[in-house]
């Protein structure tokens, strides 16, 4: 699944994909799962973990990435501004 992971995010230009598992059934109707995270820099296993945990993850990743992105630190959002 790495593999064709890879594949995907360099045809469509992605920063990251997340490939699941599957292998077993083991995605489907379990509490936990385990996935790769997929980037130009390499696949960096995750899990087997609850799948909160894995979308905490998957949070914190796609934040980084961002950040990265824009060349920013950790944003903050204070009360009330706008």
């Amino acid at each position: 699944h790495r593999v064709l992971a890879r594949a995907k995010l360099e045809r469509k230009r992605l920063d990251m994909i997340v490939a699941n598992d599957v292998s077993g059934g083991a995605a489907f109707g379990a509490r936990e799962n385990t996935v790769t995270f997929v980037t130009a820099d390499g696949a960096d296993p995750f899990g087997p973990a609850p799948k909160r945990v894995i979308a905490r993850e998957l949070l914190d990743r796609v934040q980084g990435l961002l950040a990265a992105r824009t060349g920013a630190g950790e944003h903050t959002h204070e009360e009330g501004a706008g």
